[in-house]
């Protein structure tokens, strides 16, 4: 009987603080709105970040046996050439799950370049089409709902295709049985594959996206160059490593494992760990998890500075309260209890504010990040964030003004303020939104500096009005010079070239020259990037020759069957002249561009081994790629069975004309095979898509920063007045005047906000420092940054004290000095 009376008590204690909490919400609509308002922007920002987090840390989780996948990757090293590769080009490392027990399976992914696919007569180009192994569904999780995983792809000519390239190509998904035509690019024939099953889309969290997977042919097929991933025993790479280096030693032989390494990287790690050569897509980095999530976390804490702040403005007008509840038989606990309950009411209908939120302004997030994760996974942490601002705001009216006695409590208007001396709370708390603040601002002005420098540095080309078309087949290759004539004759075309490597991307083809003078068996000889262009490239890009002259006539691109069928024999049999950058030449030696000319020179790769010919020219240094990267030294040769890329400088004024009468030309050419093309500056812009995207939601979450700040210094300034408003009445007796005030009420901001300077200016130096050294051309920071941060801070600071004097003005004086 006594447990129920006790449940009742407490039940109606309860719902009776609820009511009295919402009520006094309702009454103090102001401060409810500003409360749940700011909080509830400033967590949807911290969930977004979380979410973002979330997702970059649990890449490949699709996987079941992820823990044991482990792709296959090469260290290249060879005199000034250093690379680390994300694919493999020797053959023999199928031999690894023979020779090597603790591999299990072994499975490559070849064939990786754009597919050509016909279906009836429409043509598609398919990226991320691969051929692979049969066994691929024994390592990775890839979900079939059509067709039987242990046969998919066992036979030759079979192909699996996920739901979205069914559904493309098809209009349904339940296609097994259907057939679809490959254009071969080298073949020069389309090859039949029979459709054998249909796979789920993979989530957008995955470093190895998929849209078609096909078998081998015959096991010959199985060489060359191939992303290749070994499943292995246990979770433990550092066995097989062990073992590579005997292993390299045995099928390459001595010299050749003196530069070749070979390791491995486990799937779950290559999102955020692994920038190499030839990765099949941008990864993320661990530097923008750092950026991002220091972001969240700074949003986070002022959303509970400001509802601290706002929290104990109100409580001060509630002293009364307290002390009748006091009289009233209230213990500390119930009071504690109360405005925890208090607390975590606000804090809980701003969190689901916030995620509603996030949950609206998904989609516009998602053109920044994919995120394959539902949001519902953000539950744990919103709960833990709002027990945490719950507990935080709640902390001074709960344990403070509650040790207050009954009388004094009833006594006082406005209670007591325990803020004295230079280090109190409120000065600690100024300083830290200060410091957020500055860091925000400061670090939004240097990103956008570094981003424009990127956007606007003289890259030693012209990339604006080239059209690139770009992963031209062989077909298309071989007609090049029939092609380039009749784009020529169209009025809106100003010039056509052709090359290899479209420029905006990176070469990595990398090989081993001599330069006359040098010693033909020198030990390691220099290595360089090579880039086959025609005689129309020079001049079309804009680059400038420093010495000499570019080539004066094109070799034709319709070579004979036999010359293709061999065209070892032919790429090593042709006559050449070189072209060479600066740093090619100063890499050799040469003091000046002059004397490199007339010089011979020859470059070679693998079993290529180009004819040694004269120097001809030398350019001067232009960006082939990212300004990350510094620029390499660079060898040009004219060579159009190695032409990949068309570029095609249109009219300015005529793009769209120039655009249409070029498709209807590759139509009526190549009708089997789509068109693939971009700009040259679009492509160029591409490659700081991840700084653009960075900035954009630096601007965003800054400028909501910056409205969360002027939320709680307002706050903060609120408390202040609340605290001295007889101080303030009373100098207004005798005379102050509203300036004088000012001066006054700013001076107790001045101490805060120094040390808050002192403190945002090298933390964000520094952070700032270490991002711009990803940079192989990069601003230098600037005091200005800084300057316009603490200026406009200080401007707002302003503002919010100025705001708040302007209502005091208002007041009346009698009616606040009155003695209660």
């Amino acid at each position: 009987m006594t447990e129920q009376k006790h449940y009742r008590m407490n039940t109606h204690l309860y719902t009776s603080h609820l009511k009295i909490i919402f009520r006094h919400l309702y009454r103090n609509k102001p401060f409810t709105f500003i409360n749940l308002f700011g909080l509830a922007i400033g967590l949807s920002v911290t969930l977004f970040v979380a979410l973002f987090i979330y997702n970059e840390m649990n890449y490949e989780q699709m996987h079941s046996k992820a823990d044991r996948i482990f792709r296959l990757s090469m260290h290249l090293h060879s005199g000034n050439y250093d690379t680390q590769w994300a694919r493999v080009n020797a053959d023999w490392v199928n031999n690894l799950q023979a020779e090597i027990p603790e591999v299990e399976r072994l499975v490559r992914f070849q064939d990786y370049q754009p597919r050509n696919v016909k279906v009836g007569e429409h043509t598609f180009k398919v990226e991320n089409a691969y051929t692979t192994d049969a066994d691929v569904f024994e390592v990775f999780d890839f979900n079939l709902f059509e067709g039987d995983t242990s046969s998919a792809l066992s036979n030759p000519y079979s192909v699996v295709l996920t739901a979205s390239m069914a559904q493309k190509f098809f209009g349904k998904t339940d296609v097994v049985g259907q057939e679809i035509e490959i254009l071969d690019d080298t073949k020069l024939e389309n090859t039949v594959y029979l459709v054998t099953g249909v796979m789920d889309d993979l989530p957008s969290n995955t470093h190895l996206p998929v849209n078609m997977l096909a078998s081998f042919a015959s096991g010959e097929e199985r060489k060359g160059w191939a992303y290749t991933y070994l499943l292995l025993h246990d979770q433990n790479p550092s066995s097989v490593e062990g073992k590579m280096p005997s292993f390299i030693l045995k099928h390459a032989g001595e010299e050749d494992a003196q530069t070749i390494d070979l390791f491995l990287q486990n799937i779950k790690t290559i999102h955020l760990h692994s920038d190499l050569a030839r990765e099949i897509m941008p990864n993320g980095k661990m530097s923008y998890l750092y950026l991002f999530g220091s972001v969240g976390l700074f949003v986070l804490l002022m959303s509970c500075i400001n509802f601290i702040n706002l929290n104990t403005a109100q409580s001060l007008k509630r002293m009364r309260e307290i002390g009748v509840r006091k009289v009233l038989g209230s213990s500390k606990f119930d009071l504690v209890a109360y405005f925890f309950f208090e607390s975590f009411i606000i804090a809980s209908v701003a969190t689901v504010l916030g995620l509603l939120l996030v949950t609206e302004t998904l989609p516009f997030f998602r053109d920044f990040s994919p995120i394959a994760i539902p949001i519902t996974t953000l539950l744990p942490f919103a709960l833990t964030v709002i027990l945490f601002i719950a507990f935080v705001a709640s902390y001074y009216p709960a344990f403070i003004l509650t040790r207050q006695r009954a009388v004094s409590a009833m006594k006082s208007k406005n209670g007591f303020t325990p803020y004295t001396g230079k280090f109190n709370t409120k000065n600690i708390l100024v300083s830290a939104q200060l410091v957020l603040c500055i860091t925000l601002i400061s670090g939004a002005l240097i990103t956008r500096s570094q981003f424009h420098y990127l956007m606007d540095k003289n890259l030693g080309l012209e990339k604006e009005q080239v059209l690139a078309l770009t992963d031209i087949p062989d077909p298309v290759k071989y007609k090049f010079d029939l092609l380039k004539q009749q784009l020529n004759q169209l009025p809106e075309v100003k010039a056509v070239a052709g090359a290899m490597q479209v420029p905006s991307s990176e070469i990595r083809d990398v090989g081993s020259v001599y330069a006359e003078g040098m010693t033909a068996d020198l030990e390691n000889p220099p290595v360089m990037d090579i880039q086959v262009i025609d005689k129309e490239f020079i001049d079309l890009m804009g680059v400038e020759l420093v010495a000499g002259r570019a080539f004066l006539e094109n070799k034709t691109a319709d070579v004979s069957q036999a010359d293709r069928d061999n065209l070892l024999d032919y790429l090593q049999a042709q006559p050449r002249e070189y072209l060479i950058n600066e740093t090619a030449a100063r890499l050799v030696g040469w003091n000046s561009p002059e004397e490199a000319l007339g010089k011979e020179f020859s470059w070679s790769i693998g079993g290529v081994n180009l004819q040694r010919g004269q120097i001809i020219g030398v350019v001067k240094d232009f960006h082939q790629e990212s300004l990350r990267n510094g620029i390499e030294p660079l060898v040009m040769v004219h060579e159009p069975v190695w032409v990949r890329n068309v570029l095609v400088k249109i009219d300015g004024g005529h793009v769209q004309e120039a655009m249409g009468k070029i498709a209807t030309l590759w139509k009526a050419n190549f009708p089997n095979y789509p068109l693939k093309y971009s700009f040259l500056d679009e492509l160029y812009d591409r490659l700081y898509e991840n700084e653009k995207k960075q900035l954009q939601l630096m601007y965003l979450f800054t400028g909501l920063a910056i409205f969360i700040s002027f939320i709680g210094i307002f706050g903060l300034i609120s408390y202040m007045l609340k605290t001295r408003e007889k101080e303030i009445a009373v100098r207004k007796v005798l005379g102050a005047n509203l300036s004088s005030i000012t001066v006054l009420l700013t001076k107790n901001f001045l101490f805060p906000a120094v040390v808050g300077v002192f403190f945002a200016v090298p933390l964000t130096w520094s952070v700032m420092e270490k991002w711009l050294q990803g940079f192989a051309y990069r601003i230098e920071i600037s005091g200005l940054s800084f300057m316009i941060a603490i200026a406009f801070i200080f401007s707002i600071l302003m503002v919010a004290v100025l705001g708040q004097l302007s209502k005091l003005a208002k007041t009346n004086i009698a009616k606040t000095l009155r003695s209660e």
